[in-house]
């Protein structure tokens, strides 16, 4: 575990990821019914999908309304619940001190 988490600070170091925690303590929030996978395509918008794991498997969505809903919850997620970058960062290594 102390590899992964060492790991996961290097990769913050790198500017095409972002990581944050979503702790449980934040209570409710809009990811609650389901966990999604956000699927973005800067160069064809149209494209933009989610994956929405369901029992028993996932459900794709593709109808841009749709979409939109679950990019709108990813942003609210990102800026309203989940730990800053730097909190986050903060986290594991305090993760790491926590295990040695």
């Amino acid at each position: 575990m102390l590899r992964q988490l060492r790991h996961l600070i290097e990769l913050t170091e790198l500017p095409n990821i972002t990581i944050q925690v979503l702790p449980f303590a934040v209570g409710p929030h809009p990811a609650m019914a389901s966990s999604f996978s956000l699927l973005r395509f800067p160069q064809t918008p149209t494209m933009d999908c989610v994956f929405v794991d369901i029992k028993g498997g996932v459900i794709y969505i593709e109808k841009p309304s749709d979409v939109d809903s679950y990019i709108d919850d990813f942003g609210r997620l990102a800026s309203d619940f989940a730990l800053s970058e730097s909190q986050t960062k903060d986290l594991l290594y305090e993760e790491i001190e926590r295990r040695r």
